[in-house]
């Protein structure tokens, strides 16, 4: 019997839907979260920088960011903290940040810019099903 790994990964938009925003500037890093995104049944939507990341939140409503922490125009930090400053409570996702460092001091500066969990790349479809689920448990 063959190994098929596939099985091993739940459709997880099946048991909690999202509206998920990806604001990621490279566009290798984009395709293979997206890729990761679609194995799980989801369907995102992509921006690269964060003043994008505002302008979408102004069209639409999303349940997730996953928010690059450097990206041109205006980082993950800085976007985080216009969305504080410009939404409403309800409007506000929950924000997932996503970097290439593993540095504590990093990481504290997203939850003190607002972001809820944090996520280092080359992100794994293991762990971000693991951040999926613990927003699932935040909404109960």
């Amino acid at each position: 019997m063959p190994n098929d790994k596939t099985k091993e990964i739940p459709i997880l938009a099946e048991e909690l839907p999202l509206q998920i925003l990806l604001a990621e500037d490279n566009r290798v890093n984009q395709k293979i979260v997206l890729n990761i995104l679609k194995k799980l049944g989801y369907s995102a939507d992509a921006v690269s920088n964060g003043l994008e990341v505002l302008n979408a939140l102004k069209r639409q409503k999303y349940d997730i960011i996953l928010m690059d922490m450097q990206m041109p125009v205006m980082g993950g930090l800085e976007a985080t903290k216009k969305i504080y400053e410009q939404f409403s409570p309800t409007e506000i996702p929950y924000i997932i940040s996503v970097t290439g460092n593993e540095i504590e001091s990093d990481k504290q500066l997203c939850f003190d810019a607002g972001m809820n969990d944090y996520l280092t790349k080359p992100i794994g479809i293991q762990d971000l099903i693991e951040v999926l689920r613990k927003y699932q448990e935040q909404i109960k």
